[in-house]
């Protein structure tokens, strides 16, 4: 029987049962969209340890229909020869785009407007896409205020994203005040760059 290939892109550690993906599998492991490597561990049916760790990228484990397994770093030039009918069917990688604002506005700033450029580009090039846009503020003013802010600037990006056609139920917005400062800093404390939009396309 011929082996299929099993891709696993993973960001963390888990368990993967030999008898998931059936007999005379192929199993590899490859970087995350966030460039990171996660973990497989092989476990026998009944749960005991297998002994075997896949942790590196392009790790490759082969197992036979007889349970006998062999482990190897697979080159991108034999994934992409012996693979790449598999691979073409993986969906596109995430994208991340960050989109800085005015102070206490929701008008992006001008330095920003060519990554608005190239998120509605990268939006419109997707056959299927999802879109999580959250909004972010500086320290400046009362929270209850920033998290308002920050959900209008969120609102703000999803509606330029529907007018070019993304459907509302494909957009989630939400909004983080200054929860999550992308420089940590003081109360207060005016910070160009927590005044933002952070977007991931998928």
């Amino acid at each position: 029987m011929k082996s299929r290939l099993c891709i696993v892109p993973l960001l963390l550690s888990m368990v993967l049962v030999l008898s998931a993906c059936g007999a005379n599998e192929t199993l590899v492991l490859l970087r995350d969209d966030d460039g990171k490597v996660g973990a497989l561990a092989l476990l026998n049916q009944d749960g005991s340890d297998k002994g075997i760790v896949m942790n590196k990228v392009n790790q490759m484990t082969r197992i036979d229909g007889a349970g006998s397994i062999q482990t190897m770093t697979a080159s991108q030039q034999d994934l992409d020869k012996d693979f790449a009918a598999t691979l073409e069917t993986l969906p596109a990688q995430s994208k991340h785009f960050i989109l800085y604002f005015e102070m206490a506005s929701t008008r992006v700033k001008a330095e920003s407007q060519k990554v608005l450029v190239a998120l509605f580009d990268e939006v419109a090039g997707r056959q299927a896409v999802e879109v999580l846009v959250t909004g972010h503020t500086d320290t400046i003013g009362l929270k209850k205020d920033n998290d308002q802010l920050a959900m209008k600037r969120a609102q703000k990006v999803r509606e330029m994203l529907m007018e070019r056609g993304l459907k509302a139920s494909f957009v989630w917005a939400a909004g983080r005040g200054e929860r999550e400062l992308l420089i940590k800093t003081a109360d207060e404390t005016a910070e160009p760059r927590n005044r933002r939009v952070e977007i991931i396309v998928r």
